[in-house]
């Protein structure tokens, strides 16, 4: 385990391209008491550090951006 990984708060939002489920209204709760975590790597790294992250943390994904100005 890196050490900078051990200083992460536990039970986190975790902002996760690799997750399954998407950030929601729900999570709010969860951010607002843990916090939220975002993770600057480079890709080549990116899924070792998000699998190990992802014990710790409540992954989510962004939600998707739908342009509306056609």
């Amino acid at each position: 385990m890196k050490p900078i990984f051990r200083k992460t708060p536990r039970d986190a939002i975790l902002l996760n391209p690799f997750a399954k489920k998407c950030f929601s209204k729900e999570d709010n709760i969860i951010a607002e008491k843990n916090g939220i975590l975002a993770v600057d790597c480079s890709w080549k790294n990116a899924e070792g550090s998000f699998d190990f992250l992802d014990e710790r943390c409540n992954s989510r994904a962004l939600p998707f951006v739908v342009a509306v100005n056609l």
